[in-house]
C-alpha cells in the first residue's frame, strides 16, 4: 500500500469529533484565503463569491453522482 492508501486508512479511523474539527478548520482556512485574495487583488466580492459557488458545485458533481448511484444499486 502506498502513501495515499495509508493516509486514507488513517483518515478513515479518526474519531468523529476529530474529523469534524478537521473539516471545519479547512473550511475556515478556505474562507480566510478567499477574503485575503479579494482584498489583495481588489476583486468584486459578489462576483468572486458566485464564482466560488459555481466551482464548488462543479467539483462536487463526481462525488454526488457516486453517492446517488450507490444508493440505488440493486441487491444491497
Amino acid at each position: 500500500m502506498g502513501f495515499y492508501g495509508r493516509a486514507r486508512d488513517i483518515f478513515k479511523e479518526l474519531p468523529n469529533t476529530l474529523l469534524t474539527t478537521h473539516m471545519v478548520a479547512k473550511f475556515i482556512f478556505g474562507i480566510g484565503i478567499g477574503i485575503l485574495l479579494c482584498e489583495y487583488y481588489d476583486f468584486n466580492r459578489v462576483n468572486v463569491g458566485w464564482g466560488v459557488i459555481i466551482v464548488a458545485l462543479v467539483v462536487a458533481i463526481p462525488s454526488t453522482v457516486k453517492i446517488v448511484s450507490s444508493m440505488f444499486e440493486p441487491g444491497e
